[in-house]
């Protein structure tokens, strides 16, 4: 369902001006969420292990690129670049891409997939792997001050706007954020698998 509607909300933003930075980012950030979310599916229920091994190299590229680029979102929207932003933003992006290279050059970034709770197939941090989290929580956390700082200053219809992004954007990481505890190998009943 994530990946279905993620995707669909992407593809709706970007048809309606292609040309605008803002609208190819954030059609950027849902290709990156449905390919997480697309992948972990098959993940999920791989009849075996060499598939969900195929299907975790894919799903671990998909979760390096959504927090930087819902950070790039967050910096469009409220057009707030400062030096601070713009240095977090391009960091943020070189980590994904040094993890992305470590996961599929390396692989060093997830052990092979287990048994986890009623999930088959899941993946877990290795210890360089444990970066990816740390990294996913502080630019997630930074791009959501930003949001909350811009909504606080706007006003009129810019301020509804805002207000509806921001929590729209925590619940949803908030509601994500199970996919994290299965992958450390915990199982939190009437949370997973509906978090």
């Amino acid at each position: 369902i994530t990946a279905i509607t993620t995707f669909a909300l992407g593809v709706l933003v970007f048809i309606a001006n292609p040309k605008k930075r803002l609208n190819q980012i954030f059609g950027l950030y849902s290709l990156s969420i449905f390919w997480w979310a697309g992948t972990e599916a098959f993940l999920i229920s791989a009849p075996n292990l060499a598939l969900a091994l195929t299907y975790s190299r894919l799903e671990w590229s998909g979760k390096f690129f959504i927090a930087p680029i819902f950070l790039h979102t967050v910096c469009l929207l409220t057009s707030q670049r400062p030096i601070l932003s713009r240095a977090i933003l391009r960091m943020a992006y070189a980590s994904s891409a040094l993890l992305l290279f470590l996961h599929l050059v390396l692989d060093a970034v997830t052990n092979p997939p287990r048994h986890v709770a009623y999930v088959p197939f899941f993946s877990s941090p290795t210890s360089i792997g444990l970066l990816t989290p740390i990294a996913f929580f502080i630019v997630v956390t930074f791009g959501l001050l930003k949001l909350w700082f811009a909504y606080r200053q706007a006003t009129g219809q810019r301020r509804t706007q805002l207000k509806y992004l921001f929590w729209g954007s925590l619940i949803g990481y908030l509601g994500g954020s199970p996919d994290w505890f299965l992958a450390f190998g915990f199982h939190v009943p009437g949370l997973n698998p509906f978090g």
